[in-house]
């Protein structure tokens, strides 16, 4: 096993040894080191430890740690070589290369039985467990969902994110985003080495290791490790050893157990382009899915991933909220494929709730396409949902008031059937001028506001309750708590101030309309 000359300067120092000359290429590699004679040839006025790789030889120019007495003048040791190590320190040079030489042993020892743990199928919790002696500082590994693998048992995390990581099995949301303002999301996504901050970071006020794993090119886990202490070579080399063994750990559960990484995901990505329904073994390859053919499908399409991190972290969140539907991973869309079969109207509706509640706690908008009796016709679902973010984003406030009160689901669940008018009409958009004269000039609902200022009554309100119930004067009573005659008596007094007949079908539809434009 090869080590680099750089962790000696550690193990030395925590020996007490003082360090008066480093080596020039630190990260030059050695096998083992002696201080017995029949190894070294070197000045017989020496007291030297040398370090030899499986090439060297007795005759080879192989770097050595020349060792000073308390007394001695460094500057009558010989010339050193490049990569020579002076110190000074009165332990005896056999007695030192004993101390080194066990240090690297552990460090065999270690890494050869990670390396069985990992053939043998261990989880990632165990190569901590079995980390903690050799490292001795806390390690938290998580992965692209910035969501919980493993951390050190019995090490605790000396800062809150990380304490908080091992609360909640996930980064705090503001953590999360400070990151992504720092670029540091984004310098993941290219990583694939060990970063070493010696130094506090606005996230975590202590110093630090990290690596970023990638799988299939892009940024798939993250290990961290947090030391109140400076971090030195020897660390670093133990971060990097564990790191590796990590790695071929998670790359194991990856093929094994991320739904993320389920088979269906190719599948699904083909039928949402449409082209799975010309495929002959459509019906083969939703059997062996698990998905049917006909019955009750609903798209879902997620965009707003830059509030909550990462498309996968969004994912896999849905998928613990419901387990039971079908995530897609598309750039920084999640698209969410809620199905069933025909005859289980009811649970489609349950597996909707469960979507939008988790939807409203993470703070995104969901587009929802309409219902589907065809597994065929998805590929329209997912261009409904679209359509449903791309124009509810713009003009979900003005649907708050007809929603029934429930301002957040409006703002959050943004359906098709809704906002298909705005799909439709886009290409109208020329007569903005026209209409806009028309809400200043033309607008019963002005006139109405302005008497409800002057007299301190809510007028406006009651029609608006009126026209949400589509001209129930039944349902007008019961949602505002009124009598029958006081709920007629003062839609009498609305028709009078706008001069239109409320029972007129196509004036609720126009009033209805304003209402949308002048909110």
């Amino acid at each position: 096993m090869q080590f680099p000359l750089d962790i000696l300067i550690d193990c030395l120092e925590d020996q007490g040894v003082i360090m008066v000359k480093k080596p020039a290429h630190p990260k030059h590699g050695f096998d083992w080191v002696s201080a017995v004679p029949d190894f070294i040839q070197t000045a017989s006025e020496q007291n030297v430890v040398m370090m030899f790789d499986g090439m060297a030889s007795a005759t080879s120019i192989t770097p050595k740690i020349v060792i000073l007495g308390a007394g001695e003048d460094e500057a009558a040791a010989e010339a050193l070589a490049p990569d020579d190590m002076l110190i000074r320190t009165n332990t005896p040079a056999a007695l030192l290369a004993d101390r080194i030489q066990r240090f690297l042993l552990s460090i065999i020892q270690w890494n050869d039985a990670m390396a069985k743990m990992v053939d043998e199928g261990c989880i990632s919790q165990d190569l901590l467990r079995a980390s903690e002696p050799m490292l001795g500082s806390y390690i938290g590994l998580s992965d692209a969902t910035f969501s919980y693998i493993a951390h050190t048992p019995d090490i605790p995390a000396p800062d809150d994110v990380s304490r908080y990581f091992v609360e909640h099995r996930a980064y705090p949301t503001s953590s999360i985003q400070k990151s992504r303002d720092l670029g540091l999301s984004r310098r993941w996504d290219h990583q694939d080495w060990t970063v070493v901050s010696n130094k506090p970071n606005p996230i975590i006020p202590y110093f630090t290791v990290s690596r970023a794993i990638r799988r299939r090119g892009l940024y798939a886990a993250h290990i961290l490790l947090v030391s109140p202490t400076r971090i030195g070579a020897a660390k670093r080399f133990l971060f990097d050893l564990l790191a590796d063994k990590l790695e071929a750990c998670l790359q194991r559960h990856w093929r094994l157990e991320n739904p993320l990484e389920q088979r269906y995901s190719y599948f699904l990505q083909e039928a949402f382009k449409g082209s799975a329904a010309s495929d002959g073994r459509l019906l083969e390859q939703a059997q062996i899915h698990g998905i049917p053919i006909e019955g009750v499908f609903i798209v879902c399409v997620v965009s707003d991933v830059w509030k909550v991190g990462s498309a996968d972290f969004l994912a896999k969140r849905l998928l613990e909220a419901e387990p039971q539907c079908r995530t897609v991973v598309e750039e920084d869309d999640v698209i969410v494929l809620l199905c069933v079969e025909a005859g289980h109207e009811e649970e489609a509706a349950m597996m909707e709730a469960r979507i939008f509640r988790e939807a409203a706690e993470m703070n995104v908008e969901v587009g929802v396409s309409e219902r589907m009796d065809k597994l065929e016709l998805i590929s329209l679902g997912l261009d409904q949902a679209r359509q449903a973010l791309r124009y509810g984003s713009a003009n979900s406030s003005r649907y708050v008031s007809f929603d029934g009160g429930n301002d957040e689901l409006t703002r959050k669940v943004l359906r098709f059937r809704r906002y298909f008018p705005y799909c439709a009409l886009d290409q109208y958009e020329n007569n903005s001028k026209f209409v806009g004269q028309v809400l200043i000039h033309c607008n019963p609902l002005l006139r109405l506001k302005e008497l409800d200022a002057q007299r301190g009554s809510n007028d406006l309100e009651l029609l608006r309750t009126y026209l949400y119930c589509g001209g129930h004067t039944s349902k007008v009573c019961q949602l505002l708590h009124m009598h029958r005659n006081t709920v007629l008596y003062r839609l009498e007094k609305i028709r009078q101030v706008i001069d239109y007949d409320l029972e007129d079908s196509d004036v609720r539809q126009y009033l209805r309309t304003l209402y949308f434009l002048t909110t």
